[in-house]
């Protein structure tokens, strides 16, 4: 057994005379928006207005690459005689290069709770206005 050990050993460096041929390098991204697409976070998931409180604020970033964009809306009624929701987000549309934030002011014009939604293309999150 020994021997043909041996043997097979020869043979093989026998037979590295050959250029063996490198692999192809891959291109790899050099920016932090090639590497990964938009990741949306919030500041919180909960804004409470307490009595005479009619304004807040919350913070989006895109803490992913590419570009974060998206829509703010609220399911809080507004009025019966004026078209504007209960609450109301600005700015309402939002595009955000990676790493970059927006704040968004919030103002309440009913004592009603509610939610406000985010949609984005990346999915949708929720934050839940409590008005007390």
């Amino acid at each position: 057994m020994e021997k043909i050990l041996f043997i097979g050993i020869i043979l093989v460096l026998s037979g590295c005379t050959e250029e063996i041929e490198q692999p192809q390098k891959e291109e790899i991204p050099n920016t932090e928006a090639e590497i990964s697409s938009p990741i949306l976070k919030l500041s919180t998931y909960l804004l409470t207005f307490k009595p005479g409180e009619t304004e807040k604020s919350f913070t989006i970033t895109n803490a992913g690459g590419g570009v974060l964009e998206g829509t703010i809306m609220s399911d809080i009624p507004g009025r019966i005689f004026d078209k504007l929701p209960g609450v109301v987000a600005a700015p309402s549309a939002f595009s955000l290069k990676a790493g970059e934030s927006v704040t968004i002011k919030v103002k309440v014009r009913v004592r009603r709770s509610g939610s406000l939604i985010i949609e984005t293309n990346v999915g949708k999150e929720v934050i839940s206005v409590v008005v007390e």
